[in-house]
């Protein structure tokens, strides 16, 4: 079997068993397609070129190392899979420049560039002499940690999570590519735990102000408080921040995180009571993310000062019917 048989338009390399190799060195031309197995194109480049490119795969990793004279590459990002990855390039020496929506940093000397999920075609512009080394991942491997804002600049050169990122790529790559299936997890939980901390090291100044905090906790708040599963720490760990942070966010605006989580819930199923009295308690409470109806039932009295039986009767209960215009979930401004 060749190896792009294991390649989907749907689904990329999942299917892709254990790691791959490749290696390749261009002197005089550089053709369009010299980069195309890390997913990137040439689109310019300096005569005489001289590049040389050594390359890891894994189903939802890559990472690929780069010595090259000035040259312009593009990810263009057109299939499904490349749309779901995050990209890191991170800079030894030289000097590249960056253009696109979803693509942060402007390295040069040593530095990290980061690109989020997205469909917008990126450009790598590389100045001078330059070595360097991407890191490609799919955004399930790090999941549920998302990065859905692209971050401000942040100067990483003196970063001791870049450092040890970028000599553990660089070691990996001098390695043999020949690796059992054991060797191969392992390695592939490794780079599950850097691309973790890359994330997290580089979206933290965007949400390191408590105003700028809040407004992605209001944000998680209103999207994500009917699941079940979904509270505090793992707020915490999806916005890449400790959940002592999180909670003085909401403490500076006279807010909980748990009671917004709390209130929001309570909203939904009150509203939920008025408009489908058919639904039975059980149901309403997971509908509403609560894992018990206790939990309701405490949550109505403490937010909004009435029980069920006071909902119900609210809702016209002589008639029968709910009300014409029941109120609908509030947003979470508006449940401090």
């Amino acid at each position: 079997m060749g190896e792009r048989s294991y390649f989907s338009e749907i689904h990329g390399w999942q299917a892709l068993p254990g790691l791959r190799g490749y290696e390749n060195t261009f002197v005089g031309k550089l053709p369009v397609d010299a980069f195309e197995s890390s997913g990137v194109f040439v689109r310019g480049y300096y005569e005489p070129a001289n590049s040389e490119v050594q390359l890891l795969r894994f189903n939802n990793f890559l990472v690929a190392r780069l010595r090259t004279r000035p040259v312009v590459l593009e990810w263009p990002r057109t299939r499904l899979p490349a749309r779901r990855r995050y990209a890191f390039i991170l800079v030894n020496q030289g000097e590249v420049a960056f253009a696109g929506d979803r693509l942060k940093g402007n390295p040069s000397a040593t530095g990290v560039g980061m690109a989020l999920p997205g469909h917008e075609s990126l450009t790598i512009d590389v100045v001078g002499a330059t070595e360097m080394i991407v890191f490609t991942f799919d955004q399930e491997e790090i999941s549920p940690l998302r990065a859905n804002r692209v971050p401000n600049v942040m100067d990483v050169s003196s970063s001791p999570l870049f450092t040890a990122t970028y000599h553990f790529l660089n070691r990996l790559l001098s390695q043999s590519p020949d690796a059992d299936h054991t060797t191969a997890n392992s390695i592939r939980e490794l780079l599950r735990s850097f691309a973790r901390a890359l994330v997290v090291e580089s979206t933290r100044e965007n949400i390191e102000n408590p105003d700028d905090l809040f407004e992605r906790v209001k944000e998680l708040v209103n999207s994500r408080f009917s699941n079940l599963d979904f509270g505090p720490p793992e707020m915490a760990r999806e916005l890449g921040v400790s959940t002592r942070s999180l909670q003085r966010a909401a403490e500076k605006h006279g807010a909980s995180v748990a009671k917004m989580l709390r209130t929001a819930r309570a909203a939904r199923a009150r509203r939920l009571i008025l408009t489908r009295p058919h639904l039975n308690l059980d149901v309403v409470s997971k509908m509403s993310g609560f894992n018990s109806v206790g939990s309701l039932r405490r949550a109505l009295l403490s937010t909004h000062g009435v029980s069920v039986k006071d909902v119900r009767g609210s809702a016209g209960a002589e008639a029968g019917e709910p009300p014409s215009n029941p109120p609908s979930d509030p947003p979470a401004d508006h449940i401090l």
